[in-house]
């Protein structure tokens, strides 16, 4: 059984901190990190930058990965991204990014991680603690935190979170009523994930063995 991999990416991105040459190294030290950890994995890069990659860093990124997608191609995703909205315009790349996956009809592919651009898999991570029988046909997110918005809410963070393949139809089609639940209730892509999921198939766990630099602030988290 193999695994596949979505790195979300938006390298061209005038909302961080982070220059354009250092976004596009910390891509491929990302997609480095997974054939180091998971040499088998298949790769698919999601690129949706809302300002245009130069050629030469996709012409290089493509014989890195085994798929690039260039969302940033879609007008709305554009759009979304250009008008600051941008969990809407990543729950769309993602719905995108899993349709394709989807119509591709891989064989034997067990797990599916999303995981952010410009993150590592560090070494707490080990793809042997996702063949437990007990993951079959559930999520694995980093455990659930409470809301600063307000005590009734909760959210889970995306930058790196799993699925059963099993679950990819499910999950394309929540990620497709996820682009209207940000914008229509305001709250970003880690709120509305955990209140559009099913709840009885996620499995929760406190370090998920993943670092990034956060683009808004240039700190580093850890998963």
């Amino acid at each position: 059984m193999s695994t596949l991999f979505i790195v979300t990416s938006a390298i061209n991105s005038f909302r961080s901190v982070i220059q354009l040459e250092k976004r596009y190294e910390q891509t491929l030290e990302t997609i480095n990190s997974i054939r180091n950890k998971v040499p088998d994995s298949i790769i698919v890069l999601a690129e949706s930058s809302p300002d245009p990659v130069p050629q030469e860093m996709l012409d290089f990124l493509v014989t890195k990965v085994d798929y690039l997608l260039k969302n940033s191609n879609n007008p709305d995703i554009i759009q979304l991204g250009k008008c600051g909205q941008q969990s809407p315009a990543e729950a769309y790349s993602l719905y995108m990014t899993l349709d394709f996956i989807e119509n591709l009809n891989l064989p034997n592919v067990q797990r599916v991680f999303k995981v952010t651009g410009r993150g590592q898999l560090t070494d707490d991570f080990n793809i042997e603690d996702y063949n437990e029988p007990s993951l079959a046909g559930c999520y694995v997110f980093k455990r659930r935190v409470d809301s600063w918005m307000s005590k009734d809410l909760q959210l889970v963070d995306t930058r790196i979170f799993s699925l059963c393949y099993t679950l990819v139809p499910e999950t394309t089609q929540m990620m497709r009523k996820m682009v209207n639940h940000c914008l229509g209730t305001g709250r970003d892509l880690e709120h509305c994930t955990f209140e559009l999921m099913d709840k009885s198939k996620l499995k929760e766990r406190d370090v998920m063995g993943f670092k990034c630099q956060i683009s808004s602030t240039g700190f580093i988290q850890f998963d």
